[in-house]
């Protein structure tokens, strides 16, 4: 693309009303992400005996879903148990573990959003800086994410 184009498609973009990641979108310069993580989704659950994860790459984030029952075997929901086999294409919740170095919204012990198709599911994973072998968690590009939140106090929340 030529300079003069370039400026005013910038300047066009410029002139919208659009959020920081909408804008992004439309940046032709803006670094994607390397590691596509939906081509890896049809995967195994993914371990690996004898070592410890150490870090993450690019803009992948480990997280454990906080969302489970204790026996993993339901989600969830306003203090109602929905067993897996009957939830399909849901949303998710899950606390951050690792982030990558191009992570920008969400940091270790954020609690994130993000739809139960997206990411590889992890189990029985060694990370640095924990005692135990980590479950029923997932790997996740940023991008995936709905949001970050927040959990209420006790005195806010309805179950």
């Amino acid at each position: 693309m030529s300079n003069k184009i370039k400026k005013a498609y910038e300047s066009a973009v410029e002139n919208m009303d659009l959020t920081d990641s909408q804008r992004e979108a439309f940046d032709h310069d803006a670094k994607r992400s390397l590691i596509d993580l939906d081509t890896y989704q049809k995967s195994d659950t993914f371990s690996i005996h004898g070592y410890t994860l150490k870090s993450v790459m690019d803009d992948i984030v480990l997280a454990q879903y906080v969302d489970l029952s204790d026996d993993g075997s339901a989600i969830k929901r306003g203090g109602v148990y929905i067993p897996l086999a009957h939830v399909q294409r849901t949303w998710r919740l899950a606390r951050v573990i690792l982030v990558g170095p191009k992570v920008k919204y969400a940091k270790a012990g954020d609690i994130v959003c993000f739809p139960d198709d997206k990411g590889i599911k992890v189990d029985n994973l060694r990370v640095a800086g924990y005692d135990d072998a980590l479950r029923n968690c997932l790997f996740l590009n940023e991008d995936r994410f709905f949001g970050v939140c927040e959990e209420l106090d006790d005195d806010r929340r309805i179950e």
